[in-house]
């Protein structure tokens, strides 16, 4: 990550270099044309009141953002606000799903039943748990545990065992919104009833509380299972939400005084009072956006790299000194060389050249450039032997044409300016 961390004097003052890092980033983004989503996001450990996120949209990405067309309304999963569910009066016990989970000091083995489907019937999409949402109500929730339940019954500790008021092991059974409260009773066998069976001992009091919607604290927070496409716009109410795969290439955080006022790090304002400073902090996943833009911008052949962030903007290609070759003077490549380099016209931009001069056939370099993705591709080869033309090749647009010596950097330059 490329990080950086601002400090200013008021709230107001931070909020507004907030909106200048938000605002360059976006710039960055769009100078690279790098499609880029901006969404709500979760503050997490860094803390703070506010926070997005800038991310790629892919398949492959290991986050998903969601959505609204309608109205614009765009959050990660973690953050995203959810529209209250009412039960599924339909919904038979046999379609209910149990998700175990257990807290951090393996003593409280978590229930979450939900239904399996997002219908009440087998053709529905499979419904899945968002761990976020039960960590809001379990604060202690371990989601990175895989095999909650064994885990739990490894680590039992009964009354039997020890008459400690909060040493022994319990069960918190929670239910999802959408299960009717008919259902609570008469839930389908389960391989946690099937194991308490099979516990070798006469007296297993297992001390259990439920969690559900009609819970005054809880009720307006059980709503457990992920957003799925297709599900309503909780902003606008209208909207059906869309869920993307995302690569997170930037995250911003509004700190405020989170760290400033156990730190004591003050400063003296303008009424001369000492007050704690307004932080900020802010990064560029910049190894992130490597692989990011290389997947936005490749075809079958290979890479096509913008040209902000090309390592080259032009490769000059010319003949090796293999048999039957066509190979230019080497003072002809030079010469070549020099103009691509050289200002040019009056208030001409820099081009950065590489010049492919090793012992290959030129066919073999061509290949290798066109994977390699350099913006425009200059060919020395029978066109220049021929009649003294060079070559050139967008790699982007795939716009091929035969440009003489004394029209080369104007033409270059002509083509860079439109990528």
């Amino acid at each position: 990550m490329k990080d950086l961390y601002t400090f200013d004097a008021t709230e107001d003052a931070a909020l507004k270099t907030y909106r200048q890092v938000q605002g360059a980033y976006q710039a960055l983004f769009e100078e690279i044309g790098l499609p880029y989503i901006h969404a709500e996001a979760d503050s997490g450990n860094m803390g703070g009141s506010v926070s997005h996120e800038y991310h790629f949209p892919s398949l492959s990405g290991e986050d998903t953002v969601i959505s609204c067309p309608d109205c614009g309304y765009c959050a990660n999963e973690e953050t995203a606000q959810i529209t209250p569910q009412q039960p599924i009066l339909d919904l038979a016990a046999s379609r209910i799903a149990t998700f175990h989970g257990i807290t951090k000091n393996r003593k409280t083995l978590i229930n979450i039943h939900y239904p399996r489907y997002t219908k009440a019937t087998t053709d529905g999409v499979l419904n899945e748990i968002h761990t976020g949402r039960v960590k809001n109500i379990i604060s202690d929730f371990d989601p990175s545990v895989m095999k909650p339940l064994d885990l739990w019954f490894d680590a039992f500790v009964g009354y039997t065992h020890i008459a400690e008021e909060e040493a022994y092991s319990r069960v918190v059974n929670i239910f999802d919104a959408r299960i009717p409260s008919s259902l609570y009773g008469s839930l389908p066998p389960s391989r946690f009833n099937n194991m308490i069976k099979k516990k070798a001992m006469d007296y297993f009091p297992i001390p259990t509380i439920s969690i559900t919607p009609d819970n005054p604290e809880f009720g307006s927070s059980l709503n457990l299972l992920k957003i799925q496409g297709g599900d309503g716009c909780p902003k606008c109410g209208v909207g059906k939400l869309k869920t993307t795969g995302a690569i997170e290439l930037g995250h911003t955080f509004h700190l405020g005084t989170r760290y400033t006022v156990p730190l004591r790090a003050n400063v003296l304002n303008e009424a001369g009072e000492w007050k704690p400073m307004v932080m900020g902090c802010h990064g560029i996943g910049v190894s992130r956006m490597i692989p990011a833009i290389a997947e936005g911008y490749s075809d079958h052949n290979g890479l096509c790299w913008p040209r902000v962030v090309a390592p080259y903007d032009v490769v000059l290609v010319c003949g090796s000194m293999k048999k039957n070759a066509v190979v230019p003077p080497k003072e002809d490549i030079e010469a070549v060389y020099d103009v691509l380099v050289s200002k040019g016209l009056a208030g001409g931009t820099d081009v950065d050249v590489i010049l492919d001069d090793r012992d290959k056939d030129i066919v073999w370099k061509i290949k290798d450039a066109v994977l390699v993705g350099y913006p425009i591709m200059c060919i020395m080869g029978k066109s220049w032997v021929d009649s003294k033309k060079v070559e050139i090749e967008v790699r982007k647009t795939g716009a091929r044409l035969g440009v003489e010596l004394g029209n080369l950097r104007t033409v270059i330059e002509g083509l860079l300016n439109e990528l």
